[in-house]
């Protein structure tokens, strides 16, 4: 397997001034003995080193802290993998910053090939363990063709694009979320679960899919109706049934749309967890039976109590 790994070579393309440049890589990107090292002082070098190692070290401490948290296999290596992937970014930012502060005048060709240099050969981030190194070179890639922009900048602002932001935000909180959770006493059986999440989904689609229409219909027929009132004088009014037909059609369906999403994810979600969580649940409602029972006890004790009082005292 590792000769065929080694056997395919490809060529990817780059810019050096202005032209074209063939450069032949092999497939594998840990080692990268055919890309030459960088042109740089020996001060850039020891800079972009040190700046390399405080990530280094303080990616291996948030790494630390989080494996403390002793988190489930599967959530611990995700975790751990987004922290590496964070790391990176902030790490390659970085070091372009360094570039830039070295030499303003850097086009964006040298700064690409000398990121490029930097990241896969070993004369920067040879001293760098093995894991952030490999993360490094996944986060820019050592074939070219595999960058989502032309040069390294625009690259790195289309990884750091906002819906990849926002999607690993949302899987964190969920995660989190979800971690803050009690296990659940009660045994799971999967069809059962997605037999109580297919039944609370299916009626919350039927429930919201209904106030959908409903809101979208009069919305619709509403605005529909409004934006026929301009050109009414010249239809002779026709144009505000018109719009109103229209845009109530229009209104409905998205409403309809709408509606039957959110009763589709949300009930169907806490159809699950009321499933999951059945237990709980019942002993909760039985706590809160016996909690209101005794209330009751106690208020008729002390409305007994008070018009005996009032008896005995009134005699």
């Amino acid at each position: 397997k590792a000769g065929l790994a080694f056997a395919g070579r490809y060529c990817a393309l780059g810019r050096v001034g202005g032209g074209a440049m063939a450069i032949t890589v092999g497939e594998s990107p840990e080692e990268s003995p055919e890309v030459p090292e960088p042109d740089l002082s020996m001060e850039l070098q020891d800079q972009l080193k040190r700046c390399l190692t405080d990530h280094e070290a303080g990616c291996a401490k948030d790494e630390a802290r989080l494996r403390r948290q002793q988190l489930p296999p599967e959530r611990e290596s995700r975790e751990v993998e987004l922290l590496r992937e964070r790391c990176a970014e902030a790490a390659v930012v970085e070091l372009v910053f360094i570039l830039r502060s070295f030499d303003p005048e850097i086009s964006k060709e040298k700064l690409s090939n000398d990121m490029y240099r930097i990241l896969h050969s070993d004369a920067v981030v040879g001293h760098l363990g093995a894991q952030l190194k490999a993360v490094l070179r996944r986060f820019v890639p050592r074939n070219r063709d595999e960058w989502l922009a032309d040069d390294v900048e625009r690259h790195i602002r289309a990884k750091r694009a906002f819906f990849r932001v926002v999607g690993q935000q949302v899987n964190r909180a969920f995660s989190e979320a979800v971690a803050f959770l009690p296990p659940p006493a009660a045994p799971l059986n999967e069809r059962a679960l997605l037999r109580a999440a297919s039944v609370a989904g299916g009626g919350g689609v039927a429930v919201f899919g209904a106030w959908g229409i409903a809101l979208g219909l009069s919305g619709g027929m509403a605005a529909g109706a409004a934006a026929g009132l301009l050109p009414a004088p010249l239809t002779l009014g026709l144009s505000v049934p018109t719009g109103a037909a229209v845009g109530g059609s229009l209104g409905a369906a998205a409403g309809a749309f709408t509606g039957a999403v959110v009763g589709l994810v949300g009930c169907g979600a806490a159809g699950g967890a009321a499933y999951v969580y059945r237990a709980e649940l019942k002993d909760g409602f039985v706590l809160l039976k016996a909690r209101s029972g005794s209330t009751a006890v106690c208020a008729r004790t002390t409305a007994l109590e008070t018009t005996s009082y009032l008896k005995a005292s009134s005699d």
